[in-house]
């Protein structure tokens, strides 16, 4: 239950940055779009560390299956639009 709520938790954060980017990648280029960017990693990452620990506390899962689980997904979803970009 562990790894697959890590694996869950990293293709929400995987996706989470594809919008991210993409919606930055759409609008005109303009002075507060670094600051958009540094706002939204930020927001992204804290949702994904939040989320991990209420996982680990809340629910009592192992840390490690979690986090094996978010690095396996966050690899397994970069190959995928690495593969589609080939």
């Amino acid at each position: 239950m562990s790894f697959l709520s890590g694996y869950a938790l990293g293709v929400i954060n995987y996706r989470m940055f594809v919008r991210m980017i993409e919606q930055v990648a759409s609008e005109p280029v303009e002075k507060g779009v670094r600051n958009k960017v540094v706002k939204a990693g930020i927001f992204r990452h804290l949702f994904v560390f939040l989320a991990g620990i209420y996982l680990v506390r809340g629910a009592g899962f192992a840390p490690f299956g979690l986090c094996g689980g978010l690095l396996l997904a966050t690899y397994m979803c970069r190959y995928r639009s690495w593969r589609a970009q080939q």
